[in-house]
């Protein structure tokens, strides 16, 4: 009977060990080349920062308004990048409209414009359109 558990035991060794490795990348290295201004947890990103922030506004207040003082804190870097997965999908803060060009032009990957947020469609299918230019890819 010990034997099974010692054995059960040595076989998930390497599977957990997989699973944390695989996250590890999910989360650390899979945007590692947008400059990060703020640490990030292994769990939850910077959720944690956005919470703080809701928590130094008081209740009622707009994410605007936590990205802003974000940013400031900081010293308006042209870039912010803020990891929400896995509540929401990742999102970059473009501060200045030199990395905003660069952005926006076409490239070889994408000659017409750059990929839209998956969420565009779900948020304003009504008021656009199903099959709105300003949508679709």
């Amino acid at each position: 009977m010990m034997a099974n558990l010692t054995y059960a035991v040595l076989a998930l060794v390497p599977v957990s060990w997989y699973i944390y490795f695989q996250l590890r990348q999910w989360r650390f290295q899979k945007y590692s080349h947008i400059p990060q201004h703020y640490p990030q947890s292994f769990l939850l990103g910077h959720l944690k920062l956005i919470a703080e922030g809701f928590k130094k506004f008081g209740d009622g207040r707009h994410i605007d308004y936590v990205i802003e003082q974000l940013i400031n804190a900081k010293g308006r870097p042209g870039i912010l990048f803020l990891d929400l997965r896995p509540a929401n999908y990742p999102m970059a803060i473009i501060t200045t409209h030199d990395i905003a060009e660069q952005v926006t032009k076409p490239t070889k990957m994408h000659p017409y414009s750059v990929t839209k947020s998956p969420t565009f469609q779900m948020s304003y299918r009504r008021l656009v359109g199903k099959f709105s230019l300003i949508s679709e890819e």
